[in-house]
């Protein structure tokens, strides 16, 4: 085989490998997006008009902060807590303002003060598909959420990292859901493809030097 074509195997199959791995990381990356909100509904959690950003898909469970993809708003989306998935049936709300899911109320710890937001009771039972979304302020009543529309969950804000609550956990409700990424990242896909097609290219310029090799030897 001749040192030039060697070279040219070699060149094709480091540049695939190294396109096809940098793709493999680069999906590894959380897909981090941003929006914003409007009106103080989550507050203290998420102050008016701040910048929200939110991890494309993954797992989450009750007491998460989402972000949920609503066209027909500001931005174009909504930021709320998610107090209920399939099957849960939760009540607004008990004498401390918490909401109850059955029998047990739930310790939230992350709402606002009560005498500045008075609580909008509610009693929903939760169908397949969809989970109930509650703002922190108990000032708007909860709204049925496809998870199917659910962008991600949320982060950070302007002033901080979210922390995720555990008071859903703890008091025994731990049941996970998925979420479907939006828009997954096309430059990813994009190097695994490229680095896979110079992979191919350099098996078959080997494999036809081999036979051209094989004949003229």
């Amino acid at each position: 085989m001749k040192p030039a074509r060697v070279l040219l195997i070699a060149v094709l199959a480091l540049l695939g490998a190294f396109a096809a791995g940098l793709g493999v990381l680069a999906l590894q990356v959380p897909d981090i997006r941003s929006t914003y909100t409007q009106g103080g509904a989550m507050y203290p959690t998420v102050w008016d008009e701040q910048s929200v950003r939110y991890e494309s898909g993954g797992r989450l469970r009750r007491g998460d902060v989402i972000v949920v993809g609503v066209p027909d708003v500001d931005y174009g989306t909504l930021v709320g807590r998610v107090v209920g998935i399939a099957g849960d049936t939760v009540e607004c709300c008990d004498e401390g303002r918490r909401v109850r899911i059955g029998a047990t109320s739930i310790a939230e710890d992350y709402l606002s003060d009560v005498e500045e937001s008075p609580a909008t009771p509610f009693q929903v039972t939760v169908p397949d598909g969809s989970v109930l979304v509650a703002v922190d302020t108990r000032s708007d009543a909860p709204k049925l959420v496809p998870s199917g529309d659910i962008l991600g969950r949320a982060t950070r804000t302007d002033r901080g990292d979210i922390a995720r609550t555990t008071v859903f956990t703890a008091a025994g409700f731990t049941e996970e859901f998925d979420v479907v990424a939006h828009g997954a990242p096309r430059l990813p896909w994009f190097l695994i493809t490229v680095g896979g097609v110079l992979l191919v290219a350099a098996l078959a310029t080997a494999l036809v030097s081999r036979r051209v090799s094989a004949r003229t030897g």
